[in-house]
């Protein structure tokens, strides 16, 4: 009987660390040619953990299998890292020549119909971050839509007279897309095409001092759960939910879930090839909208440096809803920026947190 039990551990171990394989497989392969992978990926963090639970316990068991999830656990490191960042790296400082460049990445979700404007604000006038890249920038069209329009641009422009705005949706009721507010000159404005009827990404090429940078801002699709949904999400414990709803809302979730990890691969595609196309120092932030086992993270990664993953320690995280916590917002810096810090600032001004970084630009 205890072999039975022993060989049955075993076995879920050689799952579980087969599940974690799967899930490094899903940054390397997109959602457009194997659906299933990136719910790998999406689970990593748990299988992960687990594998930890089982490498411990064959320990304490006084076993060898214990080798089998130690070897799987090491050789995910690189990957484990971008989760669970372990960075003891002393801080730079700046030295002769060099100059420090801060940049704030926030969807600050409409500033929550106008309602939380002023707290934005306050906190990036506090900050003072040298550019400033916003996702889900701009206005519900009321009464007071062309005073609100007026008052936001008045105020940024206090502080960053250059700017580049791009509203990719313009309904009945509001408008919002993206911008970059820079206290440096935008010499040039483009869009990045990918077929989206929500979602876009721009970059911005920025004059500071002698050097020319380019600056990426990026709004990627969404679930798109409604607020229906999030509701049933976080009712779920209720007595009142039925087994065959909860089993209808998990279906319309996973298909929401499948879906968007498709149409995100294809723009990540494109912002990827825009970002290998960049003749300039480049940075890249925004609203990735996934999470960093996954195609989007790694694909529009490539060799950037994550600011996170390379100056901070520590699981963390600029997504909270539905009892969810997850790191979709990111800034990366290519080679020719030495990191400083990052950091984020869990402010619950929107449904996501501002990520401020840090680079000496060398």
């Amino acid at each position: 009987m205890r072999k039975v039990f022993k060989y049955t551990l075993l076995v879920l171990n050689l799952t579980l660390i087969l599940c974690l394989a799967l899930g490094v497989l899903c940054t390397k392969i997109s959602p457009e040619q194997n659906a299933l992978l990136p719910y790998f990926g999406l689970l990593y963090p748990f299988f992960l953990i687990l594998n930890v639970v089982f490498c411990l316990f064959w320990i304490c068991a006084r076993k060898w299998f214990f080798i089998i999830s130690l070897s799987a656990l090491l050789l995910c490191t690189v990957y484990t890292r971008n989760v669970f960042p372990l960075s003891l790296k002393p801080t730079p400082t700046v030295s002769d020549g060099e100059r420090q460049l801060s940049i704030l990445s926030y969807n600050v979700a409409i500033f929550r119909g106008g309602k939380q404007f002023d707290s934005i604000f306050s906190f990036i006038e506090r900050k003072n971050p040298d550019i400033v890249c916003l996702q889900e920038f701009g206005f519900y069209k009321n009464s007071n839509l062309d005073r609100e329009r007026d008052k936001v641009f008045r105020q940024f422009k206090k502080y960053y007279p250059y700017q580049h705005v791009w509203y990719k949706n313009q309904f009945k009721s509001k408008d919002y897309g993206v911008v970059t507010f820079s206290k440096y000159p935008i010499i040039k404005k483009q869009k990045i095409f990918y077929d989206s009827k929500y979602n876009i990404s721009i970059f911005s090429d920025i004059v500071v001092g002698k050097d020319t940078i380019r600056v990426f801002n990026n709004h990627l699709e969404s679930v798109k759960i409604s607020s229906k949904e999030k509701k049933e999400v976080n009712d779920l414990h209720s007595e009142e939910i039925l087994t065959q709803e909860t089993l209808m809302l998990t279906e319309s979730l996973l298909r929401k879930l499948g879906s968007a990890f498709k149409v995100r691969a294809k723009q990540a595609d494109e912002v990827a090839y825009a970002v290998r196309q960049s003749p300039y120092k480049t940075i890249v932030c925004g609203d990735f909208n996934d999470m960093p086992i996954s195609y989007t993270y790694q694909k529009i990664k490539g060799n950037l440096q994550d600011l996170y993953v390379s100056t901070a320690c520590g699981f963390n995280y600029t997504y909270h809803d539905m009892a969810m916590f997850l790191r979709i917002d990111y800034i990366f810096a290519s080679a020719e920026f030495l990191p400083v810090d990052c950091e984020i600032f869990h402010i619950n001004l929107s449904d996501h947190d501002p990520v401020l970084g840090r680079v000496i630009l060398k």
